[in-house]
């Protein structure tokens, strides 16, 4: 059953999500994750958890490195007070007052930018997709290592996990299958889970992106998996 309180943006039904649309937003309040269609939102569901005056690390696990820096400092000149924003003007924020801000694939570059004298360190898992990200802090693993060396990659300090579903896709001859096994997939939020448990993370973001996987039906079928490790009550129904 849906927990109403939980839907900081209700769900629009199963529609084209892409760069700059947001179809739902939804939140388990106590375990402090975040669920979305796409990651446009994960940066404002981050300010709502960390504390700007505490160092922080970032972990990115997804296809792209959402870090496009074409415009980036025209961007940044819209975020000085994103901190004090509702969803709703976050999402609507416009530069040249024509164009979101805030987009699938650039909202990392952002953070990593307006917030650099916190992040402290800063993990991407990725098919090295889009702009590499610019920041210093940047150490990059592969995927090969994900389940025998997370725990130790991100043993220390308090961290962001942001995590996109279409990690777990691949795309041949125009058709996406799931890359890795539902046990994989599971192995992996059962680290997430534990880390939650010990109070190691401070926010998780999780994105269905289902363009990006295929469609609506394969972003649930691996979202099913991951919220029934994670014991949280996401589902449209």
């Amino acid at each position: 059953m849906k927990d109403l309180e939980s839907w900081l943006m209700p769900f629009k039904e199963r529609k084209y999500s892409g760069a700059t649309n947001q179809n739902f937003l939804w939140k388990d309040n106590s375990k402090h994750i975040y669920v979305m269609d796409n990651h446009r939102s994960a940066l404002w569901c981050w300010l709502q958890e960390i504390d700007l005056n505490e160092k922080i690390k970032y972990f990115h696990l997804d296809r792209h490195y959402d870090c496009l820096n074409s415009n980036l400092e025209e961007w940044l000149k819209y975020c000085q007070s994103i901190e004090d924003m509702s969803i709703t003007d976050y999402l609507e924020l416009k530069y040249d007052k024509e164009y979101p801000v805030f987009l699938w694939d650039n909202y990392a570059a952002i953070f990593l930018s307006k917030y650099k004298n916190i992040v402290q360190h800063s993990l991407f898992v990725t098919y090295q997709e889009g702009d590499k990200p610019l920041t210093e802090s940047l150490k990059e693993e592969r995927a090969v290592d994900l389940l025998d060396n997370l725990e130790y990659w991100t043993e220390d300090g308090q961290w962001i996990f942001n995590i996109d579903l279409d990690y777990f896709f691949y795309k041949k001859d125009g058709v996406y299958q799931q890359m890795y096994s539902n046990d994989f997939i599971s192995n992996f939020f059962r680290i997430v889970k534990a880390k939650i448990d010990r109070n190691e993370i401070k926010v998780t973001t999780i994105a269905l992106s289902p363009e990006c996987c295929g469609g609506w039906e394969n972003a649930e079928k691996v979202s099913r998996i991951a919220c029934d490790i994670l014991e949280i009550n996401f589902n449209f129904k």
